[in-house]
């Protein structure tokens, strides 16, 4: 552990947010440290929400009504009590500015950097974007499905391909065909995306 990187009360900080029903869904977030706690070399630190950068939709989808980890001492898990009759990302997050939303968040999820926060979750996304993909190409071509969205394999690479190949003229690290053999080949999907990322 590096006591150098440890972050203070009161300090400024982004975080890449999860509520426990949606470990897989992060959600980038601008914070202050409240308080922190040490436990078997890991850092949980508590923060005050201040900001959230998604849209309304993807906030009430993914924060309204879900139990997050509010206490240090304490692993239980809470609803955090959001207005629910906002309607606009402004409007929550001036809620967040002048209400006292806390969660607790380990180490790792918490930065001092906004630029290192967006880094991270551009790859987290990208495993998670690779991953959907992957399970529709199971759900679409599996031999018992028979239905009208039925596709055979090279079916859907073809089409998922034409989808994404512009995309892929404004990545330095994934070429496309790297891409496409993944999702194609299908295992280990999380180990071949880590070493590419």
């Amino acid at each position: 552990m590096n006591v150098e990187n440890i972050l203070k009360p009161n300090d400024p900080c982004y975080c890449l947010l999860s509520n426990f029903l949606e470990p897989n869904i992060v959600i980038p977030v601008r914070a202050k440290i409240k308080d922190l706690k040490i436990k078997n070399d890991r850092i949980f630190y508590l923060v005050k929400l201040i900001h959230v950068f998604d849209e309304f939709e993807f906030i009430r989808n993914h924060m309204y009504s879900m139990p997050f980890q509010t206490k240090l001492d304490s692993d239980k898990r809470y609803v955090l009590k959001f207005d629910k009759k906002i309607v606009r990302s402004n409007d929550f997050n001036a809620q967040l500015a002048q209400g006292d939303f806390e969660v607790v968040i380990l180490d790792f999820m918490t930065f001092s950097s906004k630029e290192y926060m967006e880094t991270i979750f551009d790859k987290i996304n990208y495993y998670l974007i690779s991953l959907h993909i992957l399970n529709l190409k199971e759900a679409i071509t599996r031999s018992p499905y028979d239905g009208f969205l039925k596709m055979e394999k090279g079916e859907f690479l073809s089409k998922i391909k034409t989808l994404v190949e512009d995309k892929f003229e404004k990545s330095e690290n994934i070429k496309l065909s790297e891409f496409i053999e993944d999702i194609r080949l299908s295992f280990p999907l999380e180990t071949k995306i880590k070493r590419r990322l």
